[in-house]
């Protein structure tokens, strides 16, 4: 095997197929529910990555003790990958001074900057586990010395923040080396040696050729602090000339550099996919749309669907309940909180004309969760069973599939390959039910909580109709409000996935704001332990899932073995 093709197996970018739950964005709650939680660790990374990280940790260790030969800066890249992949800021950092130690450092190239500034900052899906809401900017991230909020604003931000962190099981998008931190209070800062600016300023320094991966990767790192005037400014006007004006609640671009074909800066998609993720994920998604609509005009370059899909995300984070309370209580905000309203005109425009994107199932998903947050059941219940019930019954498909190929492979010999696919196909299966589960009981929710629709037609015809249509989606046990009272349906037949129980925990650990420590001695110290809130005995019930197989094996040739094994093969199908 040659050292490239190497490369490209243990590279998290270049070899996507290893991960099975790759391009899945999976939350808490799904990890609480389904056997997709034991493909992540307590942090909410997956294991596979970590596992990757520890090896090439373990080879760097011994290539450098015991081989006269060194490691190359393209060998250098694929380390920092597996860092960012292992959401490993310490890591990123060895690996990055090790060149360095190894004489490399006047050899970093464009790219060795680039993939530097991606583990560092959270720059690639893969790095935050495709979950946006991890690196999403709060308006409690914008406080700072030098700009700070009114005192009582800050508290009620405080408040809100503690309550989220009690009803979290688990330290997910925490600091391995400080579990009570969060991870965007690491990436949100904009000055010192911590802060983009001066990375930024450093490869400008060293005189680093720009190029169009190293400027997408610059306009995502500023976002994670809130520096939109360094993206409007230092990015876009003095690379592409494109000017943006802000007039009363209008926002005009314009401009445009004639930028040669064979540029290194040429704007290309993955300039568009830079926008929507860095000013989506400060709530700024009006103005990527406009500058994703310009540039893709000014330049002729088509919007891919992954453009839209991303858009289509970003709105819908950013219109959730967490991040509009915070821009709300901020002040000053509110033209930046977009709504449940966006997310459906922004689904109308990408899939009619011109632009005509098919949907995938994750985009049917976040329109369905729109539509029944403005209370438009009908249209929600349409969608799910014309849209994201087709597309589920092909993963469904997939994975029965997958799981019979298994099967017959292993008949002849173990196949490694098939239990992939399979695991694979099982995740992809695993996700879209949960999601179309999570769809049905926001439904229930807004049924009951809403007047007109316990007296309407939706609880009298609606909810009836959805109950056995989409049974297989829903608990042994379904609770709504009608205008006559509580309505229990038992559905004793029904398949269990999980088991409950009674688990009494504390709450994680969580520092306070700044506020509360200024007043002692050394607190603007790297070192100091910070004041923390006090730990709750919280007792609540838990979801235990079933956990589906890790390797099917081969059909035991003894007659009750062999019954009992079809017997777990076919409850492996029912989960």
């Amino acid at each position: 095997m040659t050292r490239r093709s190497t490369q490209l197996l243990l590279d998290p970018l270049g070899s996507p197929h290893l991960d099975v739950a790759y391009g899945l964005c999976i939350s808490q709650g799904q990890a609480q529910a389904s056997d997709l939680g034991s493909l992540m660790d307590s942090f909410g990374v997956r294991h596979h990555h970590r596992h990757v990280l520890a090896g090439m940790q373990c080879l760097l260790k011994l290539r450098n003790q015991g081989s006269p030969f060194r490691l190359m800066p393209a060998d250098y890249q694929v380390l920092l990958r597996c860092a960012g992949a292992a959401l490993d800021f310490q890591a990123a950092k060895n690996f990055w001074a090790d060149m360095a130690i190894q004489g490399l450092q006047t050899r970093r190239t464009t790219d060795t900057w680039t993939d530097f500034i991606k583990a560092r900052f959270l720059t690639e899906p893969v790095y935050y586990q495709f979950h946006v809401g991890r690196v999403a900017l709060s308006a409690r991230h914008l406080h700072s010395n030098r700009s700070p909020l009114p005192m009582a604003v800050l508290k009620r931000m405080e408040k809100l923040r503690f309550s989220i962190n009690a009803g979290m099981r688990e330290p997910w998008n925490r600091r391995r080396d400080d579990m009570a931190e969060d991870v965007m209070r690491l990436l949100r800062r904009r000055h010192g040696y911590r802060g983009y600016n001066g990375h930024w300023l450093r490869a400008l320094f060293y005189g680093v050729a720009m190029d169009e991966a190293l400027l997408c990767a610059s306009i995502i790192a500023f976002a994670r602090s809130g520096s939109l005037q360094m993206i409007e400014d230092v990015i876009l006007l003095d690379y592409y000339g494109i000017h943006i004006v802000r007039q009363d609640d209008s926002v005009q671009v314009s401009g445009g550099h004639d930028v040669p074909l064979d540029s290194p800066i040429m704007p290309t998609a993955r300039l568009l996919n830079a926008i929507v993720d860095g000013l989506g994920s400060i709530s700024h998604t009006a103005l990527a749309g406009q500058l994703v609509d310009f540039i893709s005009c000014r330049y002729a370059i088509q919007v891919p669907a992954e453009t839209w899909s991303k858009l289509l995300n970003w709105t819908y984070v950013c219109s959730s309940k967490p991040l509009c309370q915070m821009r709300r209580l901020h002040g000053g905000l509110e033209a930046t909180i977009p709504t449940p309203r966006d997310v459906t005109r922004l689904w109308s425009v990408m899939t009619s004309p011109p632009h005509s994107i098919e949907p995938s199932f994750d985009d049917c998903n976040l329109f369905i969760r729109a539509l029944i947050h403005l209370g438009a059941v009908t249209a929600a219940v349409e969608t799910l069973r014309n849209e994201a019930i087709p597309r589920y019954k092909q993963l469904v498909r997939s994975h029965q599939q997958a799981l019979l190929d298994e099967v017959l492979v292993n008949d002849v010999a173990p196949s490694p390959r098939a239990t992939h696919r399979r695991r694979r196909a099982q995740a992809l299966h695993d996700h879209a039910r949960l999601c179309i589960t999570a769809c049905l009981s926001n439904l229930l929710s807004t049924v009951s909580s809403t007047r007109s629709h316990r007296n309407g037609s939706a609880v009298q015809v609606l909810v009836p109709d959805v109950v056995g249509e989409f049974a297989d989606f829903l608990p042994p046990q379904v609770r709504y409000r009608s205008a006559q009272g509580l309505v229990q349906l038992l559905r004793p037949d029904a398949n269990r996935r999980y088991t409950w129980e009674s688990v009494r925990r504390l709450s994680l650990p969580q520092k306070r704001a700044g506020i509360y420590a200024r007043d002692f001695e050394n607190s603007d110290e790297p070192d100091f332990d910070y004041p923390r809130i006090e730990p709750m005995s919280i007792l609540e019930w838990q979801r235990r899932p079933y956990q589906r197989l890790e390797k099917i094996g081969r059909a035991p040739l003894a007659e009750a073995s062999r019954l009992a094994w079809w017997k777990r093969l076919e409850k492996e199908m029912m989960l």
